[in-house]
């Protein structure tokens, strides 16, 4: 007996450059003036990054409201498949013994975004707390 193949047609983008595959690379500089959610000691920040069902997180920074992180974290996939989700930044504080404190959010569409053409956002004040930007 033969086999037959079906081949899955390709996802029709609107320009070539959606259809491209590459990275998506969100930078990480620092945040200032976190929430502070341990009431003995500074907090151990880190950031949650998700994209769709995709997600990353940075190092934590230890006893500090004020983490620089430094951190380059990729997505890859095609433009057009990645910009269609938003970019959720979350901050939480690490606790060893309890679950991880939320100190707060920021939330981009992503769908303006164009190939090699860089997203910039600076000192964004996060959302759902009193007090912090990233």
């Amino acid at each position: 007996s033969e086999k037959l193949h079906q081949k899955m047609p390709l996802r029709q983008y609107e320009n070539d450059s959606l259809a491209a595959f590459g990275v998506l690379e969100v930078y990480l500089e620092r945040a200032d003036h976190l929430l502070d959610t341990d009431k003995n000691s500074e907090c151990d920040p880190y950031v949650k990054v998700q994209l769709g069902r995709k997600s990353q997180r940075t190092k934590v920074i230890r006893s500090t409201r004020s983490p620089n992180w430094n951190e380059r974290l990729k997505f890859e996939g095609r433009l057009g498949d990645l910009i269609k989700h938003e970019l959720t930044l979350r901050v939480f504080d690490k606790d060893k013994w309890t679950f991880d404190d939320k100190l707060g959010e920021f939330t981009v569409a992503l769908d303006a975004l164009q190939a090699n053409k860089p997203l910039r956002f600076q000192e964004v004040k996060l959302l759902k707390v009193a007090t912090g930007i990233i």
